[in-house]
């Protein structure tokens, strides 16, 4: 059995406005802890990702205990680009920009 939830980002404050206790951030932080696996989508914004969806990432915890929030779990990243963008090669082209941030168990495909 499969279940879904969907978290909006709608609402999620930047990381220096706001502390671990804000409610959007404690929903972040519970359905990090809930999932076993998740499906990151973000739309392409100047070759990059949205500053939205970087604040996502900053949100994350480095460490709970000894443990990542997002070891052991799979993580689907998608970018979604429109107009005279949205070749196939410029689709996932800002991937590569999370490449920088993997180590040596984590694979990441284009």
């Amino acid at each position: 059995m499969c279940f879904i939830c969907i978290y909006h980002l709608w609402g999620l404050p930047l990381p220096e406005d706001a502390d671990t206790e804000h409610p959007k951030v404690k929903e972040l932080h519970e359905l990090l802890a809930w999932s076993e696996g998740m499906v990151w989508c973000s739309p392409e914004r100047h070759g990059s990702m949205s500053s939205i969806f970087k604040s996502q990432i900053d949100w994350i915890p480095l460490a709970g205990g000894a443990i990542r929030a997002t070891q052991g779990k799979t993580l689907a990243l998608m970018q979604v680009s429109g107009g005279s963008q949205s070749e196939p090669y410029r689709v996932c082209r800002r991937v590569n920009i999370l490449r920088d941030y993997s180590d040596d168990k984590i694979k990441i495909y284009p």
